[in-house]
């Protein structure tokens, strides 16, 4: 998810790139209806009983923060750097590892949830896929301090450095992605990638 607020010194120009996730076009379960059980007073969510849509691949909505920085770099970028050179930070980190910090520690130790809005742990355990890449091989969370190494995420991020921001939505990356969530029963479809907009608003 991303938005966007730009000021544009040299025309005095104020707009926000929105880039916010958007839900799939597939339909939801029918049976979601005789399980709904209302929305959080805490967090305003619906609640399914179960939680699948706030838990696994049925939860998951079309990502938008790769084509918004993508767009904002083509459309408003300075040049002064190449978008290589903009995504090559992350990459490094996302290779090398990093000491997870006291911000990201905290979040981790938030392990309970809440109607509508379950607790860290249960969503990093409820596929295999991200319990490998989120939590230690023994299951824990990672702790402040430890040494955090997403060597995938390096390939991704090299990967959209050489090819550019679309690829998430259009190219290779695209289709891994589309695979993936038909593979498993997700709302997302490879016509919400393509066709994922960033909408340009005033602040």
């Amino acid at each position: 998810t991303a938005l966007i607020c730009i000021y544009d010194a040299r025309n005095h120009r104020r707009l926000a790139l929105n880039a916010e996730a958007a839900t799939g076009s597939r339909p939801v379960p029918e049976s979601w209806a005789g399980e709904y059980a209302g929305r959080s007073g805490a967090t305003g969510r619906h609640v399914i009983r179960g939680e699948a849509n706030q838990l696994g691949y049925q939860s998951i909505i079309t990502p938008g923060f790769v084509r918004g920085c993508w767009t904002a770099f083509r459309r408003l970028g300075s040049r002064r750097l190449s978008w290589p050179d903009l995504l090559s930070p992350a990459a490094r980190l996302a290779g090398e590892g990093f000491e997870v910090y006291p911000y990201v520690a905290a979040m981790w130790r938030k392990l309970e949830g809440k109607p509508g809005y379950p607790g860290l742990l249960a969503k990093l355990r409820v596929t295999p896929d991200a319990a490998h890449v989120y939590l230690k091989p023994d299951g824990s969370i990672y702790r402040e301090g430890d040494r955090l190494l997403q060597p995938d995420l390096a390939c991704t991020i090299r990967r959209l450095a050489e090819a550019g921001g679309d690829d998430f939505y259009t190219g290779e990356i695209a289709r891994a992605i589309s695979r993936d969530l038909a593979g498993h029963g997700a709302f997302i479809t490879p016509g919400d990638l393509q066709d994922y907009p960033v909408d340009e608003d005033r602040p």
